[in-house]
């Protein structure tokens, strides 16, 4: 049951988010929280990953021209991080 797995690391790492995401805890944490608040890139893949292992325990297949926008956006996300800039 991969998409167990998936979706309960999912549901752990977005409930530590909620939980922390208030200015008490940013004062508190200080530069710790914007450390665990980055967390938040490899949850989207775990919820992409657990949407997928559904749809391909369901239908047998995946369509990954679904997960288009959200390969863009790592893509461009990436790029930031390296310090490609596409409009100076």
């Amino acid at each position: 049951m991969p998409f167990f797995i998936a979706g309960l690391a999912a549901v752990i790492i977005s409930t530590t988010l909620l939980v922390t995401s208030n200015l008490y805890s940013q004062i508190k944490m200080k530069k710790y929280w914007k450390m665990l608040h980055r967390l938040v890139y490899p949850l989207l893949i775990l919820v992409i990953l657990h949407v997928a292992f559904i749809k391909s325990a369901k239908m047998g297949q995946i369509s990954w021209g679904e997960f288009a926008p959200v390969i863009v956006y790592f893509g461009l996300k990436i790029a930031e991080w390296k310090g490609v800039s596409f409009f100076k």
